[in-house]
C-alpha cells in the first residue's frame, strides 16, 4: 500500500525473491516537488543489492562535507567527506538526489522487473481472516474491490489510511517547529554562483538557517520560522 520509494523498493526486493508483488498508489504521478534530497549508504546499498547501482549514480551527487557554520560564516566545525575514499560499506557516506527523478527510476525498474503497479487506486480498509490478510481498493472508475494477499505492507506515509483502519494510534514526539524550505534550480549550475561546497547548518541564533547543495543544479534552503511569521508571508 503506497507507491512512494519506500513502497517500491520493499516491492523490488520482494519481486526479486519470487513472489507476486502488488503496489496500489492513489496518485496517477510522481509527486512533483523535492521532499527528501539526501540518502545514506546503507540505502544505496539497498538499491545496490536490487542491481540498481548504474541506474542510481547517474541520478545522484556525493555530499563533499558538511560543516556548522556561525552566522557570518565562520566554521566552528565540520567533515570533508572525499570521494572515492574507502568508506566502511563501499559506498559514499551521502549522496544527494531530485526525488521526482528517483521515484520514476525506481518505478520503471519494478513494472520492468514484473510488479503488478496499480496507481490511481484508493486503499480503504486493511484486515485479515484465517486465511489470508485482504485490502478493500477503490480503482480509477470508482469500482470497489477486495484483494487477497499472504501480506499487506502498510507504506502509505503519514496520513497513513492502513494504521487508521487497523486502529493504531500513531505517536506525537512533541517536537512541533515550523521551517520554511526554498528549493531552487540554477539556469546555469557550471556558473561561479559563490555558494558554499558543503552542506551547512549556520548557527545564528536570531534564525537559524540550513543550505543543502543538492544534486547537480538543485539547492536547497531550511529558514527557522520565528513566533508570529508565516510561511507564505515569508
Amino acid at each position: 500500500v503506497g507507491g512512494g520509494p519506500v513502497g517500491v523498493v520493499t516491492a523490488l526486493a520482494a519481486a526479486s525473491r519470487g513472489l507476486s508483488t502488488i503496489v496500489f498508489e492513489r496518485d496517477t504521478e510522481v509527486y512533483g516537488l523535492p521532499r527528501a534530497v539526501g540518502m545514506d549508504d546503507e540505502i544505496q546499498r539497498v538499491i545496490h543489492g536490487l542491481g540498481l547501482g548504474r541506474e542510481l549514480a547517474a541520478i545522484t551527487t556525493p555530499l563533499p562535507g558538511a560543516e556548522f557554520v556561525d552566522a557570518a560564516g565562520r566554521r566552528l566545525s565540520g567533515m570533508e567527506l572525499p570521494v572515492g575514499a574507502d568508506w566502511p560499506l563501499g559506498h559514499h557516506p551521502v549522496v544527494m538526489y531530485h526525488q521526482p527523478e528517483l521515484e520514476g527510476m525506481l518505478r520503471t525498474a519494478a513494472v520492468d522487473r514484473g510488479v503488478d503497479l496499480r496507481l490511481a487506486h484508493r486503499v480503504e480498509r486493511v484486515g485479515q481472516d484465517g486465511d489470508c490478510a485482504w485490502i478493500d481498493v477503490v480503482g480509477p472508475d470508482g469500482s470497489p474491490a477486495r484483494v487477497p494477499a499472504r501480506w499487506v505492507v502498510a507504506a502509505d506515509g503519514a496520513s497513513s489510511s492502513t494504521r487508521e483502519s487497523l486502529g493504531i494510534s500513531f505517536r506525537d514526539a512533541g517536537f512541533d517547529q515550523e521551517w520554511l524550505v526554498v528549493d531552487a534550480l540554477l539556469h546555469d549550475p557550471e556558473a561561479d554562483h559563490d555558494l558554499p561546497v558543503p552542506a551547512q547548518q549556520i548557527c545564528d541564533p536570531a534564525r537559524p538557517v540550513t543550505y543543502v547543495p543538492g544534486h547537480g543544479p538543485y539547492k536547497r534552503w531550511e529558514l527557522q520560522l520565528q513566533p508570529g511569521e508565516k510561511g507564505d508571508e515569508m
